[in-house]
């Protein structure tokens, strides 16, 4: 479970790198946008905490 300032970094970084950049004109739009983020996220993005590698 993420720490409360663990989730807040990752909420700043999730809205800095999506949200604050894109202007969505559709629910639709935005859920596609922050799907695909959330795959890069998980899948592609090196992480620190595993040496700089992604996590799949």
């Amino acid at each position: 479970m993420l720490s409360s300032r663990s989730a807040r970094l990752a909420h700043r970084q999730f809205a800095n790198a999506c949200l604050n950049r894109q202007c969505f004109t559709t629910i639709v739009e935005a859920r596609a946008e922050i799907a695909a983020r959330q795959d890069h996220y998980n899948h592609v993005r090196s992480h620190n905490s595993l040496n700089y590698l992604p996590p799949v």
